[in-house]
């Protein structure tokens, strides 16, 4: 490995656990929360789509938690991270 190589490599690390820690929660819980609550607005082509402004993790939980203030929905801590952690697995894929 070369010394760029050999700095960057910690910067990968930290980044990768960083982004792991902002995405926790079960996405088979997050796919059922999705399925019922999520799609009654949208439906998945707003994740797909060409223009899509969401961008880092950071930028997903934010309109997670955007979506569920708009909406009133009653949904936890614990919710809101199954629901992230679905959208991430299964369109944005940043873990």
């Amino acid at each position: 490995m070369n010394k760029a190589t050999l700095l960057l490599l910690p910067l990968t690390l930290v980044a990768g656990s960083v982004h792991a820690a902002l995405l926790p929660g079960d996405a088979a819980k997050g796919k059922a929360l999705h399925d019922k609550q999520c799609v009654a607005c949208h439906d998945s082509s707003v994740y797909t789509r060409a223009n899509r402004r969401i961008n880092s993790p950071e930028a997903l939980i934010g309109q997670v938690n955007n979506c569920v203030r708009q909406t009133g929905l009653k949904l936890d801590r614990g919710q809101i991270n199954d629901l992230v952690n679905h959208l991430d697995e299964s369109f944005y894929k940043f873990k």
